[in-house]
């Protein structure tokens, strides 16, 4: 007879094996110190401390080493490679990074491609190991989400403080991997999200009111780019937000939208406002010049890159190498080309290293969209699942804000976009999880028991037993 495991949401019940190896894994204290490393590991990442650090410093202090490895060893040690991989969007990364590999002997510049392909490998793709691999619990998933939240204050604070003189009224790193303020913007995209779903989730008013202004600062920082494809990236994001956002979410966002929104004007220098409204309006004034020169080189290097896929399908012209090649193989000024990189990081994959690694990525994405959008749906089907939903909800709009502007920029080789896929496996393997455990408890609950029309001993008890309150009071 199996082991008899015993849950608060429900009587005792059989252990299978898997659930018997699950609660070995839950209880290693091997995994369990993994993932407290992995936690500040995601911190040093998505806040930008690293950077902060050594540029505060003036020396690198390898703290990415100091964490990472500790944590590297918990996912090989304790099955997180096996997590991860249970999920589709891991073998599409893992052929993403095998693809480059492949692709580099064919590179036009194979000492320039070496550094680039060993950095992802090095540096990169463990973040998708590390994020999916570790986490087991909904309480751990939280943390992850909560730890890349409070992530986007630090990294917030980072661009006005540490500006960079990029131009009159913009605001940019003057260190780090997204020293660019389109960069820095793209990576504001990606973490405020998160920062949202402690407004939706925490039970504190304090912490909800900090995550609140410090949501309103990070948008308003990245109006401070004064980045257009941020621009777009926002309106995209609104338009999911608004198509996929709970009633509840919707009013909220058109009454503090219009609030917002008049603040950060105000907040805002006009050149900034000027520049990122010219991409639906022709800009006026100091940015004019500057802004039709970048619509136009921005076009033709797209065309290159999509030029190049076409010209080398398979392989491409080198991880890295496209400028390279547009610079040597082009003659648009003088006797050279423009020499800059493809600012697209789709058509930069497919010009680089061929159209295999554009569908490898794609598919990454793609599942992790799947994934996420299943969680969403799953837990939409409960009342007390609500923290579940407006998780799998927040990871959505974080994947639909930056994809997007990502879409103006160079993110092939950086840890980007494994992580998002990281944080949808990790999400999706705890929640669904957790919807089993908590559907243990009965059938979805009624509205008339809805959180919000509970008074707050009741919603506790609610929410924690999985049943309506007149019963929660008899366990």
């Amino acid at each position: 007879m199996g082991t008899q495991i015993n849950s608060a949401h429900g009587p005792a019940v059989a252990a299978t094996a898997d659930e018997q190896l699950r609660a070995a894994e839950i209880s290693d204290p091997l995994r369990q110190f993994a993932f407290r490393f992995s936690l500040v590991l995601i911190f040093l990442r998505f806040s930008l401390a690293q950077f902060i650090l050594t540029y505060l410093t003036d020396r690198n202090l390898y703290l990415l080493y100091f964490f990472g490895l500790p944590a590297l060893i918990g996912v090989v040690l304790n099955g997180g490679i096996r997590r991860t991989f249970e999920s589709r969007a891991a073998w599409f990364w893992a052929g993403y990074a095998l693809w480059l590999i492949v692709a580099l002997p064919f590179s036009v510049w194979r000492g320039g491609s070496i550094p680039i392909i060993w950095g992802f490998l090095r540096a990169d793709f463990p973040t998708l190991l590390v994020i999916g691999g570790l986490g087991m619990t909904w309480r751990e998933c939280r943390a992850v989400l909560h730890t890349i939240g409070w992530a986007a204050v630090v990294s917030t604070l980072a661009g006005p403080i540490f500006d960079k003189d990029v131009g009159p009224d913009r605001v940019g790193l003057a260190f780090g991997t997204v020293a660019d303020p389109n960069d820095y913007s793209a990576h504001l995209l990606l973490v405020l999200p998160f920062l949202l779903w402690v407004v939706f989730s925490s039970k504190s008013t304090v912490l909800r009111a900090l995550a609140l202004c410090g949501l309103g600062g990070g948008m308003l920082v990245i109006v401070r780019t004064a980045s257009r494809g941020a621009a777009v990236a926002i309106f995209v994001a609104m338009l999911f937000f608004l198509f996929r956002a709970t009633s509840r979410q919707r009013i909220a966002m058109l009454l503090i939208l219009p609030i917002g929104g008049l603040v950060i004007l105000a907040a805002s220098p006009h050149a900034a406002l000027d520049r990122m409204m010219s991409v639906a309006a022709r800009s006026s004034g100091d940015w004019a010049v500057e802004t039709d020169e970048s619509a136009m080189s921005r076009f033709y290097l797209l065309k290159k890159s999509i030029e190049y896929t076409l010209k080398f399908p398979l392989f491409g012209v080198g991880a890295g190498q496209f400028q390279l090649y547009e610079g040597e193989n082009n003659a648009i000024i003088g006797t050279h080309g423009m020499w800059h990189e493809s600012h697209n990081t789709y058509t930069q994959a497919s010009s680089e290293c061929g159209i295999p690694a554009l569908i490898f990525m794609l598919g990454g994405l793609v599942c992790s969209w799947l994934s996420l959008s299943a969680v969403h749906r799953k837990a939409r089907e409960r009342i007390d699942c609500q923290d579940i939903q407006s998780a799998a909800f927040c990871a959505l709009l974080s994947m639909v804000g930056f994809c997007t502007a990502a879409t103006f920029l160079n993110f092939a080789y950086s840890m980007y976009l494994p992580a998002i896929s990281g944080i949808a496996i990790v999400l999706a393997r705890c929640a669904s999880y957790e919807v089993q455990v908590r559907a243990t408890a009965g059938p979805p609950l009624p509205v008339a028991f809805a959180p919000w029309a509970m008074p707050a001993p009741a919603r506790r008890r609610a929410v924690k037993t999985g049943l309506p309150d007149r019963q929660a009071k008899t366990l």
